[in-house]
């Protein structure tokens, strides 16, 4: 079976402020049809993001309050859900030029590592509460927990 280079993304919620503050994300060769691949992706979502390293969103992203404060580096989760917003982008290309080169002993000669144009990934929050502990959002009760935590 061929690997494909796959990848679970996450994106850190801070519960006091609502918005996503940081992206972690980490590459994996998995093998399978997309539905296994997704489904092992989605078990190791739940814990993985604590050995991933989290990098800051930078200054393009802002969100705009009602009093007419702009804050830099915070987001709202409904960039997780918008392809325009490139929530992920900055990260995927990170964890792409961290990755070893593969030897091709038939041509003697190493590969980089790439992901496809359209790499199949998961993409989870992570809330984080004010004492720093975190929970990653992957089933439908966490989900619900989420809703209520955020009311």
């Amino acid at each position: 079976m061929k690997h494909e280079l796959t990848a679970n993304l996450w994106a850190f919620l801070d519960s006091s402020t609502g918005l996503i503050y940081a992206v972690a994300g980490r590459a994996y060769q998995l093998t399978g049809n997309d539905e296994e691949k997704l489904a092992t992706l989605r078990v190791l979502s739940r814990h993985d993001f604590r050995c991933a390293t989290r990098s800051g969103l930078g200054d393009r992203f802002k969100v705009t309050y009602p009093s007419g404060e702009t804050k830099s580096g915070v987001t709202s989760p409904k960039a997780m859900n918008d392809p325009n917003s490139m929530l992920f982008e900055e990260v995927l290309n990170q964890i792409e030029a961290a990755l070893p080169r593969i030897t091709d002993f038939e041509r003697g000669v190493t590969i980089k590592q790439k992901f496809s144009e359209q790499p199949l990934c998961v993409q989870t929050i992570v809330f984080e509460d004010d004492a720093g502990a975190c929970r990653a959002i992957v089933t439908a009760e966490d989900k619900q927990w989420l809703q209520k935590m955020m009311e």
